[in-house]
């Protein structure tokens, strides 16, 4: 399913809602976690059924060209989906197992991650600015070492970052030889 997955996910928007998302990947319509979304829609082409599921994906997949817009899931609505009663709040179930079923452990680890740190940074920047207006040179002093060690983060999150895609290197190398049928 993932490789199948990365090809798609290097296509326009546009492009990705020409692929019926079940004829595609006819496996998850038999996936509890999924079988909701598929059989309330009605319609015999299930393209409703299909763009949500297409949403999902392009909203937590890394490859995805949604993935680092800081308010994808609004774009997504807006953008893709095109349906203004649309509520991510009635799809978390199905966000939290596609997430499972597509991204690896150190993958969802590192998405996670970097949810939180992203929280962080728009939490640190509003609580900088309470904090500047305050001129406590005590307290503006603290916010610049949390501020500090938030550069830190970022920088251990890359080399993780980095490890990852240098495993994904091999893991594709060693699958591609594979599939040409070279002797391991």
């Amino acid at each position: 399913m993932k490789y199948r997955l990365l090809q798609i996910l290097k296509e326009t928007p546009e492009t990705i809602l020409t692929h019926n998302f079940w004829k595609i990947f006819p496996e998850c319509k038999l996936m509890e976690e999924f079988q909701d979304i598929y059989t309330k829609d009605k319609a015999t082409t299930k393209k409703k059924s299909s763009k949500i599921m297409w949403a999902i994906v392009l909203m937590i997949h890394p490859e995805s060209m949604y993935y680092n817009i800081p308010d994808k899931d609004v774009q997504l609505i807006v953008t893709f989906i095109k349906d203004k009663t649309f509520s991510w709040d009635d799809y978390h179930s199905e966000v939290y197992s596609m997430k499972s079923i597509l991204l690896t452990q150190a993958e969802r680890s590192l998405v996670h991650w970097e949810e939180t740190m992203k929280m962080r940074d728009k939490s640190l920047k509003t609580l900088y600015r309470e904090t500047l207006k305050t001129k406590d040179v005590k307290l503006i002093k603290a916010m610049d070492d949390i501020l500090g060690n938030n550069t830190k983060l970022y920088k251990e999150f890359n080399q993780i970052t980095d490890l990852l895609k240098k495993e994904e290197g091999i893991e594709k190398t060693t699958k591609k030889d594979v599939f040409l049928g070279d002797e391991i």
